[in-house]
């Protein structure tokens, strides 16, 4: 919901996981995709799970998944 807020989002597997941003897509021809961290943290759940606290850090880093 925080990423909504600041960005144009579109998600896949029923709002689970984020698929574009401002227009990038993910991709599996190109094996790239967006990935989140918390805190420094890389997410190891749908980033639709994790519950934001005061004074966390969130990013988005669009990269390859090879």
């Amino acid at each position: 919901q925080a990423l909504d807020r600041a960005a144009d989002i579109d998600t896949r597997f029923g709002g689970r996981f984020v698929q574009s941003i401002d227009g990038i897509s993910g991709s599996l021809a190109q094996r790239r995709d967006w990935f989140y961290f918390i805190n420094g943290y890389e997410g190891d759940r749908s980033a639709s799970e994790y519950r934001l606290r005061p004074g966390d850090v969130e990013w988005w880093d669009f990269r390859s998944w090879k």
